[in-house]
């Protein structure tokens, strides 16, 4: 098995639903007091359409302004976004 990192992958490509701009703020907020907890870590995720990667790309955005410490990237193939965090 494999060694456990801080790295996160999220796949929703089964999302029905998008999130407004305010609920993409609230989960920034959220998980700002919990980033000093991952320094330099990174969170992939797998999405299938372009409209959930704009949604996660907002969230990239919003995660830089409000300086979390980690990295946010977006990817429409799950095996890219195992090997942009390393696992692959």
């Amino acid at each position: 098995e494999g060694s456990q990192t801080m790295n996160i992958l999220w796949d929703v490509r089964e999302w029905t639903t998008s999130l407004s701009s305010e609920e993409i703020k609230t989960i920034i907020n959220y998980i700002k007091p919990h980033s000093i907890k991952r320094p330099k870590a990174k969170t992939a995720l797998v999405v299938s359409r372009d409209l959930d990667s704009v949604i996660s790309r907002m969230i990239n955005a919003l995660g830089r302004i409000k300086e979390l410490t980690y990295q946010i990237d977006t990817f429409r193939s799950y095996e890219d976004a195992m090997w942009w965090l390393g696992l692959e």
